[in-house]
């Protein structure tokens, strides 16, 4: 059986080279339909914008580092 998934695929290429892949998944074709292409990409973009946040985030040392144990 085929199921549709309203979904709508989104990629962010530097340079050529494809930086991140996601897509914006909806509950159904009309909440799909209902979307104007604007906030679409406003969700691309929310979406691209956190994720970006999480790889630039600098990394704890504490929370790197193992811990001895007496």
């Amino acid at each position: 059986m085929f199921d549709e998934i309203p979904k709508v695929e989104f990629t962010v290429t530097e340079n050529g080279v494809t930086v991140y892949r996601d897509a914006i998944i909806f509950d159904s074709m009309a909440e799909l339909r209902n979307t104007s292409q604007a906030e679409r990409e406003a969700m691309f973009q929310e979406r691209y914008d956190n994720w970006k946040a999480v790889v630039e985030a600098p990394i704890d040392q504490e929370e790197t580092e193992p811990v001895e144990e007496a």
